[in-house]
């Protein structure tokens, strides 16, 4: 026998050992590793969204079928490192495909990843295909028929910076769809990752206690349907009838198709099913897609679902329960500035019907867990989709309920600081000393006291000084008050979470002490930086508004309702700038937040302004800053739309336009999300088309590190007022904002 031959005879025999990958969902690496080994995958090799191991073909066909985690099981046939196209293109035609499968089957590529010299996946799907059909034509075949819907194999490739792993797929469509979802649910958990978070809150270990399982926001029912296959021991796969390893050479259909008919038969396991499983939802779509998708799981003897939402919940009594639910964070559903009452309404729920029990919060919005009012001992980090999310594990008993760390009125004494809280209090001394002469000059201003200047405490503390007033501005009080808006900046991973509580706790005593102001007076908050899920988000929504004044110019804020106040005090010198440029002149004001910059112009003199922002809320807040400065002309327009999209449907000149974006925006309501390191060249080249022949377009932002790009300064006349735009209280080595002015070219 030759050695050609003996390869033949290794590659169908059964306990031949084969290299595989097996993909998931990136953050479950460490999850599926350990499911693999329970499936008798030996020595698993934990990457990136995979895990690599080496076994024989029952083993493979095993984890296909009872794998709840995988997205995709890949026979592998090259791992290796890659440096150049050629190399690439080198390592794939030397494979020896036509051993797996014969020209006349139809292919398809699913080319994963881009590097330095792989910029497009269509490129490196190409390069593929080509090294494939230069295999057949060597072997005396025919070129390969692509097929991308409904392929008799499929090629996978993942490409990491310098790392290629090219293998065939077992199993065609994502091991994820198991096959019960019916269309149209809205933002779904996808399956695998709805069971990897039941595994890391160990629901089969409260199935063995005869616990249940609760989801009170049940959406399209995924959670619920996974804890029963689960509970009953049924395999995921038991729906599925189309499987791309029985097309290869080497398929063993005497060893595959009874592994595949234990795996349907497991559904059998549903007769010794005695697990409790509720699911609610306060939305009848959400409850009838449920059913829907439960029907199609065989499962609707077992679940239950109803119609019901989390304030005013009812559960049955159950000694031991396990509740997940997946709310909505901001990103897919809904807005997160509507969603913090949501939180605090299931917190509430969890303390007057889960006592005793074991809950988990799956969230992209890790700060809105604080809504709930109790604290998780433990969390985990995963992704569902691009978005990074949080697994908040919690016990619901007293113990976990968050307390106030202050008292929550009165002054605190000098002599109740610790020594820490003192080392603050002297630089908000010394920080008094140096404005003293700026503050006498503007004595009612608006100012920032500390930004975090001292390592230990990584707070901004701003003082806000103004008088009560209803919603629409009406006074409530004439008494003028100062208020303390303290934002504790999220402590990294290597601060303990009790220390940075204390640490907030210390800065909250010294600003009553320095200040002699109450404590009820002092708002404090958490100001995570954004991850593309974080936009702006409601938190006390009896937080009193207030009057301010800055410029002449009278403004309503509140220190609580939001993470923002209303008024951006660092931009006061851009607002006076504004107002100067706008004089005579028509005025646009892009990303508008509550118009304060277009307040400034109106009262300044421009003769007409547009304001434009997505928000409702800022819109009817723009519109409470009018009234308070009387701007009721029809000259001046408020709009609620997507900036973006209005720039490019509009046909307007303005002579002074300001754009002041956020760092960072990927509301629901966008037709895309901004970056605006990335996007900011492409939002200055919309507006100059819209900025009159001499007139200024002013571009802010508050990224940190932020870098003009170059094309902007070679097509435009730019001028940096970085500096010139920050008062004394801002006058920091780190600019709090960026600005210039451009202008087009003479």
């Amino acid at each position: 026998m030759n050695r050609a031959e003996k390869k033949e005879t290794d590659l169908n025999d059964p306990h031949t050992e084969h290299r595989f990958m097996v993909t998931c969902p990136k953050g479950l690496e460490n999850v599926l590793a350990k499911e693999l080994v329970l499936l008798g995958a030996p020595s698993v090799q934990e990457s990136i969204a995979a895990c690599y191991f080496s076994s024989n073909m029952q083993t493979a066909y095993g984890i296909c079928l009872w794998s709840r985690l995988a997205n995709r099981v890949i026979l592998l046939l090259l791992r290796d490192r890659v440096e150049t196209t050629e190399q690439l293109h080198d390592l794939s035609a030397a494979l020896p495909y036509s051993r797996w499968f014969d020209a006349g089957k139809t292919v398809a590529i699913n080319f994963n990843g881009t590097n330095a010299f792989i910029r497009d996946t269509r490129f490196g799907s190409q390069l593929i295909k080509d090294t494939l059909n230069e295999h057949f034509a060597q072997v005396g075949q025919s070129r390969l028929n692509v097929e991308l819907n409904a392929p008799d194999v499929s090629i996978y490739v993942r490409l990491f910076k310098s790392r290629v792993s090219i293998g065939i797929d077992l199993v065609g469509e994502s091991l994820h769809r198991r096959g019960y979802r019916q269309p149209g649910a809205s933002a779904p958990l996808k399956e695998n990752l709805a069971a990897a978070l039941l595994l890391l809150c160990d629901w089969p270990g409260h199935v063995a206690k005869g616990g249940a399982f609760v989801d009170p926001m049940s959406g399209s029912g995924t959670l619920l349907i996974e804890a029963a296959l689960m509970a009953a021991k049924i395999a995921p796969s038991y729906l599925r009838g189309h499987w791309l390893l029985e097309n290869l050479k080497n398929f063993d259909a005497e060893l595959w198709l009874p592994l595949r008919q234990t795996a349907r038969d497991s559904i059998e396991n549903l007769a010794t099913l005695s697990t409790r499983l509720l699911g609610y939802d306060n939305d009848p779509r959400a409850v009838a897609m449920a059913q829907g998708n439960i029907a199609a799981a065989g499962l609707d003897a077992y679940i239950d679902v109803a119609g019901a939402g989390v304030a005013s919940l009812n559960l049955p009594e159950i000694t031991d329960g396990l509740l997940v639910t997946n709310p909505p964070y901001g990103k897919r559903l809904g807005d997160v500035e509507q969603l913090d009452g949501l939180y605090a309404e299931l917190g509430g729920m969890l303390k007057r019907e889960c006592n005793g029990w074991q809950a988990a919060i799956f969230t992209g919005n890790p700060n809105l867990g604080w809504s709930t009012g109790l604290r998780s001992w433990r969390q985990h980090k995963l992704y569902n989709g691009s978005i990074e999310c949080q697994l908040q594990r919690i016990k619901v008993e007293p113990d976990s309920y968050r307390r106030p760390s202050v008292p929550q009125q009165g002054i605190v004494s000098e002599a109740s600081l610790s020594e820490q809280a003192k080392m603050l209090a002297n630089r908000l001394r010394k920080n008094q000393r140096r404005l003293k002469r700026w503050l006498a000059a503007n004595p009612n201003v608006c100012y920032r006291v500390y930004d975090a200047e001292l390592p230990e405490y990584a707070v901004a503390i701003d003082c806000y000084r103004g008088v009560k007033t209803g919603v629409w501005g009406e006074t409530i009080s004439a008494e003028s008050v100062s208020y303390f808006h303290i934002q504790e900046y999220a402590a990294p991973a290597s601060i303990d979470s009790k220390m940075a509580t204390r640490r907030l706790s210390e800065a909250v005593a010294a600003v009553s002490q320095v200040f002699n102001v109450d404590l009820q007076n002092i708002v404090q908050k958490r100001r995570a930086k954004q991850k593309g899920t974080q936009q702006y988000q409601k938190l006390n929504e009896s937080a009193p508004d207030f009057l301010v004044e800055e410029g002449g110019h009278r403004f309503k804020v509140n220190l609580g309702r939001y993470l923002d106040t209303g008024l951006f005090l660092d931009h006061r010198r851009v607002r006076a700038l504004v107002a100067d440029s706008a004089r005579g002149g028509r005025f646009l004001n892009l990303f508008a937040y509550t118009s304060s910059a277009t307040v400034y112009a109106a009262r300044g003199g421009a003769r007409s302004s547009v304001s434009v922002d997505m928000s409702r809320t800022y819109i009817e807040w723009s519109g409470a800053n009018f009234k308070l400065n009387a701007i009721e002309s029809p000259q001046h327009q408020l709009i609620q739309a997507d900036c973006l999209e209005w720039l490019k449907g509009n046909e307007q000149f303005f002579d002074c336009i300001l754009l002041d974006p956020p760092s960072f925006s990927n509301s629901s309501r966008m037709s895309s999300t901004l970056d605006i390191q990335r996007d900011h060249e492409m939002l200055i080249t919309l507006c100059m088309p819209r900025l009159a022949e001499h007139g200024d377009l002013y571009f802010s932002n508050n990224k940190r590190g932020f870098k003009l790009a170059p094309a902007v300064a070679e097509r435009y006349s730019v001028e940096d007022l970085t500096h010139a735009t920050h008062d004394p209280d801002f006058n920091r080595p780190r600019p709090v904002h960026y600005c210039w002015r451009i202008k087009h070219r003479e």
